[in-house]
Formats: C-alpha cells, sequence, structure tokens
C-alpha cells in the first residue's frame, strides 16, 4: 500500500510540473504578441504585426490555459481597441484622467482594426471577466465602437463590434445568477439594444 501511496504522489508531482511547464510555454508565446502589440502603440507607424498568430495562438489554446493570463492578452487588446475608435471618431475616445491634453490618435488600419475583433472575441469566448467592474470596461469601450457611423469605421468593424456585445451580453446572463449582478445584466441588454438601433438608423441614412 506503501508503494501505491508513493507511487500515486510521483505521478501527481510528475503532473503538476508538466502543468507548470505548460504554463510558461503559454506565458512565454502570450508575451511575444502583446510586448509587440503595445510597441505598436508606442511607435504609430509600425503596424502590428503579430495580431495574425497571436489569434491562431488564442485559437488552439484551450481555455484553462488562457484564463490565468486573461487580463495580460486583454490590456494591449483594449488599448488597441480603444486607439481604433480613437483614429476614427475623436468624439467618443476616453479623456486622460491624468493629462487633459489632447492628442493625435494612434491611426489603426481596417485590417489591424478587424484583427484586434477578432482576438477579442476568441479570447472573450474562452475566457470569463473577473469582476463586475471589467464587465463594465469592456461593454463601454465596445459600445464606443458600435456608435461609429459606416463614414468613420468599416462595416466588418462595427459588425464585429456588434457580435462582440452579443456574446458578452450571452455570457453575462449565463454566469451572473446572484442579485449583484442583476441589474448589470438589465442595463447592459438595454444598452446592447440601443447601440444596436443606433448602427442600424444610422446605416439607413
Amino acid at each position: 500500500m506503501e508503494d501505491i501511496g508513493g507511487g500515486v504522489g510521483l505521478f501527481n508531482r510528475i503532473d503538476r510540473g508538466e502543468d507548470e511547464e505548460a504554463r510558461k510555454s503559454t506565458f512565454a508565446e502570450l508575451k511575444v504578441y502583446c510586448l509587440d502589440l503595445l510597441d505598436s502603440l508606442q511607435n504609430p507607424s509600425k503596424t502590428p504585426s503579430s495580431l495574425t498568430q497571436l489569434h491562431i495562438f488564442l485559437s488552439r489554446s484551450s481555455p484553462s490555459a488562457l484564463q490565468p493570463f486573461f487580463d495580460y492578452a486583454l490590456f494591449p487588446l483594449l488599448l488597441l481597441l480603444d486607439a481604433a475608435v480613437h483614429s476614427r471618431s475623436p468624439l467618443w475616445a476616453e479623456k486622460s484622467v491624468i493629462d487633459d491634453t489632447p492628442k493625435a490618435p494612434i491611426k489603426v488600419s481596417d485590417i489591424a482594426a478587424e484583427g484586434v475583433l477578432q482576438c477579442l472575441e476568441e479570447l472573450l469566448t474562452k475566457c470569463h471577466l473577473g469582476s463586475v467592474e471589467q464587465m463594465v470596461v469592456v461593454l463601454k469601450k465596445l459600445t464606443y465602437g458600435a456608435m461609429l457611423s459606416p463614414s468613420e469605421a468599416s462595416e466588418e468593424f462595427r459588425e464585429g463590434v456588434i457580435r462582440l456585445q452579443i456574446l458578452r451580453l450571452h455570457e453575462d446572463i449565463e454566469v451572473a445568477q446572484n442579485s449583484v449582478w442583476k441589474p448589470l445584466r438589465q442595463f447592459a441588454y438595454l444598452l446592447l439594444r440601443g447601440c444596436q438601433s443606433i448602427c442600424k438608423s444610422v446605416a439607413c441614412l
């Protein structure tokens, strides 16, 4: 019995070691892509070349592998989404709480903006948000994108934003079962319906 118990312990240690190696490998690859995205924000003339590779990486990675690094992957993608919206309609750009001096928007191409949405869709499909505050931030940024007119953003970009809003709403309804989240779900639903109506009405102009 002692030999069996020792064998089980050995296998458990091996499994933990393999899991740790897998985590390190996942983070090492993700870090390369995220740093490239952040670098593109510091160098406006540089096109983020890693969006395609990041999308492939997110597509082939399991939810359990991505969840520990969700915030790390989400951060540069939301910054690029902000830049994409800002460069198309400065009206919806958020003012910095540190520096209110107007800044020239970073130009994000249509291809790059659509690539950001594809990565966000893959990430938000496989991972869950960590808090109510995080959900509000994501919905707020998506709403700014949904408010862009056909003359400001491509149809693919606006449709991608709406698709992400619907995805987030469905996910929130599934996971938010307690009373604390219910008012926020109702608010998100009304917000989504309003954005869809605005996009449809603008498209008809």
